[in-house]
């Protein structure tokens, strides 16, 4: 490889989170040469891997302040880092908090047909 490749300018363009194809490109060389690069030259390696890090940091920081002023930025954060989760539980019950009261002896006969093939149908599908 004749291309001098500066490890300063590796870690600018990692921070930027860029592609391999990317970096190459800003670099002026073909990926697989950059593969090679990152492979065989430690400084290279990582100052492309502090810049990675850096990038994720500066991205995390500008999240946070956004998260102050922008309630959509604040969900996704207490989402994605503090587990918290939306969450809709819904529960039917019948009379007093009871079951469900159900008397089959008061469909019509076609009514009562039409639960007997929702019924096998459903028994079918879950086998």
């Amino acid at each position: 490889m004749a291309k001098s490749i500066k490890p300063k300018d590796v870690e600018r363009i990692a921070r930027l989170q860029c592609t391999r194809a990317e970096a190459a490109a800003f670099l002026g060389i073909r990926v697989s040469s950059f593969d090679r690069l990152l492979r065989n030259n430690e400084r290279v390696k990582d100052a492309w891997e502090r810049g990675k890090q850096m990038g994720r940091i500066s991205l995390r920081r500008k999240q946070h302040r956004l998260a102050a002023v922008n309630a959509p930025m604040s969900i996704f954060l207490g989402k994605n880092y503090l587990g918290q989760q939306d969450k809709v539980t819904t529960e039917h019950t019948g009379a007093d908090g009871g079951p469900i009261e159900f008397d089959a002896t008061k469909l019509t006969s076609e009514e009562r047909d039409a639960l007997r093939r929702l019924i096998t149908r459903g028994s079918a599908e879950g086998s």
